[in-house]
């Protein structure tokens, strides 16, 4: 169980990205995610879990922000963002400086976590700015939720460049009918499984709406979207559908 604490002090997927990231020349925003596995019962309880402990972490001044998103299937995501790998190494220096001044506390709060989930696993995940369609203007929302629709594409051995162009030209399809709402597209930098292309979009409010819209954007698209998918299923092995959102209420999100 302290396993869990430990590393959810470090748990994609993904603040808002300012502008200046779609600069090419910049370097690619980085994420570390943990994913966890729940049960429907058991969420709640993950929840609570995770406020309390985050609640703790505000008062010791931890600096490291950790976003929350999860699904209506299961899956909750908890991530940081960093600039380098070698950053998961300070994220788990001032971990380890808060457990050891606080031992008695920290295994309390890992109580908390009994029960709560069926399995978790991390990864490493790199923005691509250039295969997506970058918001105009960074969030500044701190509360509440925003619908989002995560997928993940599973492709064939020695794909990844030719999914990578067709990636290309959905986001070209996307801007040139007018659908500017913001879909990022993210690359697994470690993973146990490095064939595999993540998506997170915006289209829509919430799940209706998302499906109205997804529906009339291939609509606009007409002949060229259809060959364009006629494209991708030889590249792909199958795909993960799921409607969630961010929670930010659940998340941390310290001032510093």
């Amino acid at each position: 169980m302290k396993k869990l604490i430990t590393t959810s002090l470090i748990l994609l997927v993904v603040f808002s990205v300012q502008s200046v990231f779609a600069q090419e020349e910049a370097p690619k925003p980085r994420y570390i995610v943990w994913e966890v596995c729940v049960e429907p019962a058991q969420m709640d309880l993950l929840l609570n879990a995770l406020d309390a402990m985050h609640s703790f972490l505000g008062e010791k001044d931890y600096s490291y922000p950790e976003l929350i998103q999860r699904t209506n299937d299961g899956y909750l995501w908890a991530s940081s963002p960093i600039e380098s790998l070698g950053d998961i190494d300070k994220m788990r220096e001032a971990e380890q400086k808060i457990w050891k001044a606080n031992a008695e506390k920290m295994e309390a709060l890992g109580k908390n976590f009994e029960n709560t989930y069926q399995k978790v696993g991390a990864l490493v995940l790199e923005l691509q700015p250039n295969l997506s369609v970058m918001a105009e203007q960074p969030s500044t929302q701190t509360s509440g939720t925003k619908f989002r629709v995560y997928e993940k594409f599973h492709l064939k051995n020695g794909k990844y460049k030719e999914f990578e162009a067709a990636t290309k030209k959905y986001v070209e399809l996307r801007k040139k009918h007018g659908y500017n709402q913001p879909f990022y597209t993210f690359y697994p930098v470690l993973a146990p499984d490095m064939s595999v292309v993540y998506f997170v979009d915006e289209l829509g409010s919430n799940p209706v709406d998302y499906y109205t819209k997804n529906e009339e954007q291939w609509q606009k698209f007409g002949e060229e979207g259809t060959q364009l998918w006629e494209e991708v299923k030889p590249l792909i092995s199958g795909t993960e559908h799921h409607l969630g959102f961010i929670d930010f209420d659940h998340s941390y999100l310290p001032d510093n």
